[in-house]
């Protein structure tokens, strides 16, 4: 009688571990060897946008941290503080957008695929950092 198919299915190879190790080095290496063009990039990273309405403009870096703000001279003939604090957080917003978008893409090109750079991103760093020490805590 032959044996009854494994339930968790087919087990790796070693041929299986050699490939994902050297899938791995290559993803390793062609981020080391990018790095220094990624840094420059993202360092490089300003998007400014400007409110519908033209009175406000604002510059984001690539930590979509605001770094500049010009008013148009036509916010004092008709003064409204919510108008214009409308139009700046929409600014910003639109501005914060597009940086965190262009950030994205700069690290796709440089990151392995099917890393998700939005979860990433968005990411609870103190989250990532306890995950490892819950999947050690919970192998004892």
């Amino acid at each position: 009688m032959p044996a009854p198919p494994d339930p968790a299915g087919p087990q790796p190879t070693p041929a299986d571990f050699q490939a994902l190790v050297d899938g791995l080095q290559r993803d390793v290496e062609r981020l080391m060897t990018g790095l220094p063009e990624l840094r420059r990039r993202a360092e490089e990273l300003r998007v400014t946008h400007t409110s519908d309405d033209g009175l406000v403009t604002v510059t984001v870096d690539q930590r979509a941290q605001l770094v500049d703000v010009v008013f148009d001279p036509r916010i004092y003939r008709a003064p409204d503080s919510r108008g214009l604090a409308q139009a700046l957080l929409g600014a910003v917003w639109a501005a914060t957008a597009e940086a965190t978008r262009q950030v994205e893409d700069i690290l796709t090109e440089y990151l392995p695929s099917g890393v998700k750079v939005r979860e990433l991103l968005e990411e609870d760093i103190a989250a990532a950092l306890e995950r490892p020490v819950r999947r050690v805590r919970g192998a004892r």
